[in-house]
């Protein structure tokens, strides 16, 4: 349950802080190429696109698990690639996914392509200790 809450409320900050990107860029020609929304948590901005990626925890013990959430505006497919997921197909809206059991700290890059095929991707690292 306390995990169950725990995704929710990351889910609903990446909702306001996806938001927040957006109206804040919204008038803008040119938006930020990337931004750090906080430990565990990674954004890029470019003009009305946003890909937003976090973990949930960013730490776990050698044998653990985490899971990746994401948020994207302005995209029409979307992968995440990982040691532990291969190239796996996903939401290009949002969702959430388990990292499987981690052996050594992992690296996990989200990739977002456009209709006009114009790739952007973000990494965000789960660190094993």
């Amino acid at each position: 349950m306390k995990n169950t809450r725990t995704v929710v409320l990351i889910l609903v900050v990446i909702a306001v802080a996806v938001g927040v990107v957006w109206y804040m860029n919204k008038d803008t020609a040119v938006a930020p190429t990337s931004d750090q929304a906080g430990q565990g948590a990674a954004v890029a901005n470019s003009n009305s696109k946003n890909i937003t990626i976090a973990t949930n925890p960013a730490v776990v013990a050698k044998g653990g698990r985490a899971q990746l959430v994401w948020s994207t505006v302005g995209f029409n497919t979307c992968s995440i690639n990982g040691p532990t997921l291969d190239s796996k197909v996903i939401s290009p809206v949002q969702g959430s996914i388990d990292t499987g059991v981690l052996s050594a700290t992992s690296n996990y890059t989200l990739s977002c392509q456009t209709k006009a095929g114009k790739v952007e991707s973000k990494t965000i690292s789960v660190i094993v200790r």
